[in-house]
């Protein structure tokens, strides 16, 4: 048993008066539902995106960086994650579901592609306006995730619909990238 939480403790609750629903089990759920005559609900398994270990870890990402702003949030459920600067994370959709997410989510933000072949789309969250190095280190990243990809390749980027922006960049080895992913 857990230990009793404030209000419990402060008398504002009873302990008593609340049920007796514990674990993961839905079972006790299901059954008040049909004691009070509830005919249709939402599937009882979890659900809540806070006990998804990554999703987790990412929404912390964005706190500790101070980058908690409403348009990031919805990316956090999609794709790879990698910090690439204290203000920039990059998104790389890990498959072309992935991709389609990514791009119906893009409003400003900067979109990478590697032309030519298909592959990941990549989307970098910012608070500024990025850096070459930024650039260069996120379309690498992206590099890696490509099964297409040489070595050395040009990336394209720029926002969605006009990626007319090209820099070279250097496949990422993926020991590398680990230090990157959130």
């Amino acid at each position: 048993m857990l230990p009793d939480t404030l209000p419990i403790r402060e008398g504002w609750v009873k302990k008593e008066d609340m049920l007796d629903i514990s674990g993961r089990g839905r079972y006790r759920q299901m059954q008040l539902a049909e004691e009070f005559g509830i005919k249709t609900y939402q599937n009882p398994g979890g659900g809540c995106l806070l006990t998804d270990k990554s999703f987790s870890e990412r929404l912390a990402d964005l706190m500790k960086f101070e980058m908690l702003k409403i348009r990031f949030l919805d990316f956090l459920k999609t794709g790879r994650h990698f910090r690439i600067s204290p203000s920039a994370k990059l998104i790389i959709g890990r498959n072309e579901i992935e991709n389609n997410i990514l791009s119906n989510l893009v409003s400003t933000e900067t979109v990478l592609r590697i032309p030519e072949i298909p592959g990941p789309l990549g989307v970098i969250n910012s608070l500024h306006n990025l850096t070459e190095n930024e650039i260069k280190l996120a379309g690498s990243i992206l590099l890696r995730y490509a099964n297409r990809a040489s070595d050395k390749m040009p990336v394209r980027y720029g926002n969605l619909g006009n990626l007319h922006k090209q820099i070279i960049c250097t496949k990422m080895e993926a020991s590398q990238t680990e230090k990157y992913l959130i």
